[in-house]
């Protein structure tokens, strides 16, 4: 399998650099390597987070409970017509 590679040109504290350094010579590794796994890594470990409901931004969203809410009036239907047509 090959990889595709991309190159990206990053600003670092000095200190984090010396991190990445020391990492990829005890990994006997060059920057570019252990910078690639380090970020790799870190991606991994943000995916398996679990999101919290405060981490959610329904600032503009507004919830609705419609109880028995029957099918839609032809005035609806064409509403939603007119809608559709104007995104095309």
């Amino acid at each position: 399998m090959t990889m595709n590679t991309a190159v990206l040109r990053v600003q670092l504290d000095e200190t984090l650099k010396e991190k990445v350094r020391e990492y990829a010579e005890l990994h006997s590794q060059n920057l570019s390597q252990a910078t690639g796994i380090l970020l790799g890594l870190a991606f991994q470990h943000l995916d398996s987070l679990p999101i919290a409901e405060s981490d959610i931004d329904n600032q503009h969203t507004q919830e609705a409970i419609v109880e028995d809410a029957g099918p839609l009036t032809s005035k609806e239907i064409k509403s939603l017509r007119k809608l559709l047509k104007r995104r095309k």
